[in-house]
């Protein structure tokens, strides 16, 4: 995964330039299919604090169906697709040059050549040969967000940022220490029989848990949910009991302590549950 954002920093001032030709758009819809809408929704979080620019991540689906209508000459629409061949993604940017607007796909796989693609960006990261596909996720994740932040005219040194992210990955996929830590939840939970997963997850972590739940539940044939983490209240969190697991995810102390605490008074209490969280 490091490797996959070390490969965006060689091309990040192009992926930062395309950005700043779009900068005069008015809207600005970021479209994709299962892990690539995650992807958008992560990028779109990062954007938000741009004042007068509406910026939404859409499901490429929803979009063609709902949202298309809102798309003119002076949008922008941005799809995510790790094979570049998503068909409802390919039919979203058709149907929004249609419309007029800029197109832009961002990619790990070769382009077509699609005259309903204006700019097609590919992060070479090489072939995924697992399921999981985590590298792809998290370079096109940070591909999308370098780029929106960008049209969003946002001051971040980028470069930077994705050289620390690396080593950060980096440090964590190599400390023994931690994964030997998770190893040891996973297996008390396994042993002890857990049966239903819940990930939950605020601002910027909530399209990481949807992520990670949709994963796991490819890999493992469980049953995973993921939620909103302040949504869990409302409802969900009656389903809770034995037999469960809930995983917080808190990327970058984007969850606040107030969220948090009311997150461990709710599960406190609730018979056999296990709480994990994860910074």
């Amino acid at each position: 995964m490091g490797a996959s954002l070390r490969t965006l920093m060689n091309m990040v001032n192009d992926v930062v330039s395309l950005g700043s030709m779009y900068k005069g758009v008015g809207r600005v819809f970021l479209v994709g299919a299962g892990s690539s809408y995650y992807a958008s929704m992560y990028a779109v979080t990062h954007a938000l604090r741009s004042k007068g620019r509406c910026i939404l991540a859409v499901p490429s689906s929803e979009f063609i169906y709902y949202h298309s209508g809102l798309v003119d000459s002076s949008s922008l629409v941005v799809a995510i697709s790790r094979s570049g061949e998503t068909a409802e993604t390919l039919e979203a940017l058709r149907v929004a040059k249609g419309n007029g607007a800029g197109t832009v796909m961002l990619s790990i796989s070769e382009g077509r050549g699609l005259d309903f693609i204006d700019h097609y960006v590919r992060v070479d990261v090489g072939q995924e040969r697992s399921v999981v596909m985590t590298k792809s996720f998290v370079a096109l994740s940070a591909a999308a967000a370098v780029l929106i932040n960008a049209i969003a005219s946002n001051n971040i040194d980028h470069g930077r940022v994705l050289s620390t992210l690396s080593s950060c990955i980096d440090g964590m996929l190599n400390d023994k220490g931690m994964l030997m830590t998770l190893s040891k939840v996973a297996g008390e939970w396994a042993s002890g029989g857990v049966s239903r997963f819940i990930f939950l997850g605020h601002g910027s972590s909530y399209p990481m848990a949807l992520e990670s739940a949709l994963k796991f539940e490819e890999t493992s044939y469980t049953a995973v949910q993921a939620l909103n983490a302040l949504e869990f209240r409302h409802g969900p969190v009656a389903t809770v009991g034995e037999r469960q697991a809930i995983v917080v995810l808190n990327q970058s102390d984007t969850m606040s302590g107030v969220s948090l605490s009311c997150l461990m008074n709710l599960t406190i209490g609730l018979g056999g549950v296990r709480l994990g969280c994860l910074w």
